[in-house]
């Protein structure tokens, strides 16, 4: 008895008594009752215990030192009382105030499917030709091998950003039309798209429901891709070698393909429509152009046709945005949805989704390398141990690099409201969700896209032939 009322005694004073919060907040006291904030401005499902060591993503802080579906976080910018005269003239004073970094985070808060095929762009399109252009040739064949790679990485690129920005920027108009009017798309589940809830419910149901679409889209994306790529590299001139050619190449088949990836001209036919690009082939001959094209052209294209293509085409955008908004509306209108999202927003979700994404298109792959019949049937196993490998290490490379710069975004973000006082509460909070939101589509589409093929694909390689070698014995 003495124990027992000892023990409730000490609990009751220790639930009630003060406890630092940090400066400006030293009155605050913490009693263990259903409050919905703590201090202003935080909400319940933000309390943390401040004592716990642990394991930090920029979506989160994780108390178990593992992989974590925790998303609160207690860390406290540096930069909160700093004045905006302090902060200005530093290196990430001038960032916020940069007109690139503000589209790239507006890009990013609105639809950050594209801002992962720009990154991926940039990586396939620069940094990727440039790790390719280093590797030594040792004769034309190798040369003209990295050409085509370097044309293949370029192209992906591009047919990828092409391909994401058809299907992507629809589906985001469809959601924010629901968002717009949700009582012409929902039933029951309407408290998810009201102006006050919170942002974190926000911005998980934005990110979820945009990529509902993605374990479809994904592997027939890769699957167009694939199909695209050696059509637009031939007509651009640049042909794929062979592993074992029969004969080896002329000096005038060299001094071709050397023209032809460099001028972009085509190959020897001289394409008509590469010879205005190359700059020094001989003009298209006047007499084969039709006289009467232009005056055709411009009675075709008249006032009249382009005011009813408009409406047309505006018409159709809009039967296809309230067809796509029904099909969200249906999904996030069930209880299951629902629960989904309210448990999702507490998680570090933006990386869980990419790399979600990512396993799934790597179990695609797998698969199909599995029911190939162009792949020996000795060779499936190691390839498919490569791509199983490969992104285990990416994703597990990816979710550590997150963690370490988890502090440095939040002062980011910080930095960006002090230089930015006047913006609207709306404005404000998507740019600080877009600088939320940039870092893991950075990391992971990096370092999937990039740091894999590049330098975790050797490793996986020889881990794959020593299992393979083990299984064989």
């Amino acid at each position: 008895m003495i124990t027992n009322s000892i023990k409730n005694d000490f609990s009751e004073k220790y639930l009630e008594r003060t406890r630092y919060k940090g400066r400006g907040r030293e009155n605050e006291t913490t009693a263990h009752s259903d409050q919905k904030t703590i201090g202003t401005g935080v909400y319940e499902s933000d309390k943390i215990n401040v004592n716990t060591s642990a394991t930090k993503t920029t979506a989160g802080l994780n108390p178990s030192g593992r992989l974590s579906f925790k998303g609160a976080n207690a860390y406290v910018s540096k930069y909160a009382n700093k004045t905006a005269a302090e902060l200005e003239n530093t290196l990430a004073g001038k960032l916020v105030k940069n007109k690139v970094f503000n589209w790239f985070i507006d890009q990013t808060s609105g639809n950050t499917l594209i801002t992962e095929a720009l990154v991926a762009l940039g990586l396939t399109a620069v940094f990727r030709p440039l790790a390719i252009a280093a590797l030594p040739a040792k004769d034309e064949k190798d040369k003209m091998k990295n050409r085509y790679q370097i044309g293949q990485a370029i192209s992906t690129g591009i047919v990828g950003l092409g391909l994401t920005f058809l299907v992507s920027e629809p589906i985001k108009r469809s959601f924010s039309r629901l968002l717009d009017k949700p009582e012409n798309f929902l039933k029951k589940n309407l408290d998810l798209t009201s102006k006050e809830v919170h942002p974190k419910i926000k911005s998980a149901l934005k990110e979820t429901t945009i990529r509902l679409v993605q374990p479809v889209f994904l592997p027939l994306k890769a699957k167009l891709t694939i199909m695209m790529i050696p059509p637009i590299l031939a007509a651009l001139g640049i042909k794929k070698i062979k592993s074992n050619p029969t004969e080896s190449l002329s000096p005038a088949q060299k001094a071709a393909v050397d023209y032809s990836f460099m001028s972009f001209k085509g190959d020897s036919e001289n394409k008509k429509i590469f010879q205005n690009f190359a700059g020094n082939a001989t003009k298209i001959n006047k007499n084969q152009q039709s006289p009467s094209f232009k005056a055709n052209l411009k009675s075709l294209i008249n006032a009249d046709i382009a005011e009813k293509g408009k409406k047309w085409n505006q018409k159709a955008a809009n039967v296809l945005y309230d067809t796509v908004a029904t099909a969200m509306g249906k999904v996030i209108d069930t209880e299951t949805f629902k629960k989904f999202i309210n448990w999702f927003k507490d998680t570090n979700f933006m990386p869980h989704l990419i790399a979600g994404e990512s396993i799934w298109l790597t179990g695609f792959y797998a698969n199909e390398t599995r029911r190939s019949k162009d792949i020996e049937k000795e060779q499936k196993l190691p390839l498919v141990l490569n791509q199983v490998i490969t992104t285990g290490f990416c994703t597990a490379g990816a979710y550590g690099f997150d963690g370490t710069i988890k502090n440095k975004m939040t002062d980011l973000q910080a930095i960006y409201k002090k230089l930015n006082p006047n913006l609207p509460k709306e404005v404000i909070e998507s740019k600080l969700t877009g600088i939320k939101l940039l870092a893991p589509v950075v990391i992971f589409t990096v370092i999937y896209r990039f740091i894999g093929p590049v330098v975790v694909t050797p490793i996986a390689n020889a881990i794959s032939n020593k299992i393979q070698n083990r299984t064989q014995n």
